[in-house]
């Protein structure tokens, strides 16, 4: 049984999340966009198309850049279809423009570091928050470690505390971390072990029915009219 580790330190198990099949009504379920952030070679894209459950990111109408794919999940009795927005690393102008759109109308961010790239803390800090911050106001955070199964095939234990330093981002230092940033959790994940994916799933379709973009985007507008 695989453990996830919340900003807070705690942990819980995972669980089976199913995605639904789009049909007809689907077309009346709310959307809420979710934009991943991070590194190249961090493992957005491999996670999105895992998530979505398509080995195809590439879209006719979009951009490398902006690959688009869905999945819609039930949470608490509640549908909602979740949009993943893939995002480029590179700071070329055009490119970093096309990503900083990324993040208008999003209901979450995901901030994803690679756990065999310990240099994703110190980007992650000076970098990327940074970059949220401007870009955002009050959008939910969630921080990802991504190809976890790396510490497993290196012998190193995935819990707290424990492990060599062997160049390896440890559970302590992502919830570290994403206390630091202010996300919501900090959640581990492999795309070979589907129990995580579902945790993924699950969180990112409870996060997304908490935060409504559109009337956050109201309120903003009501607030800055001038009488």
């Amino acid at each position: 049984m695989h453990h996830y580790y919340t900003s807070s330190g705690s942990t819980f198990q995972s669980a089976r999340v199913a995605g639904r099949a789009f049909d007809g009504a689907s077309m009346q379920l709310p959307r809420r966009k979710v934009v991943f952030i991070g590194d190249l070679g961090a493992g957005k894209a491999t996670l999105i198309g895992t998530l979505a459950n398509t080995d195809n990111l590439s879209h006719p109408l979009l951009p490398v850049e902006h690959d688009l794919c869905t999945f819609s999940i039930e949470v608490d009795g509640r549908s909602v279809i979740i949009e993943l927005w893939n995002t480029i690393a590179d700071d070329e102008p055009d490119r970093a423009r096309s990503r900083l759109l990324g993040y208008h109308s999003s209901a979450v961010v995901v901030l994803c570091l690679a756990i065999d790239a310990p240099q994703s803390l110190q980007t992650t800090r000076e970098k990327w928050y940074p970059e949220i911050l401007h870009f955002t106001s009050g959008i939910p955070l969630l921080l990802v470690g991504c190809k976890s199964d790396i510490r497993e095939r290196s012998g190193v234990p995935g819990r707290p505390g424990q492990g060599k330093s062997i160049g390896l981002i440890t559970p302590n230092q992502g919830s570290d971390l994403a206390l630091e940033v202010g996300a919501l959790a900090y959640l581990e994940c492999s795309v070979i072990r589907s129990e995580s994916i579902a945790v993924i799933r699950e969180t990112l379709g409870r996060v997304a029915l908490s935060w409504d973009p559109a009337a956050s985007n109201e309120l903003e507008k009501r607030q800055c009219t001038v009488v």
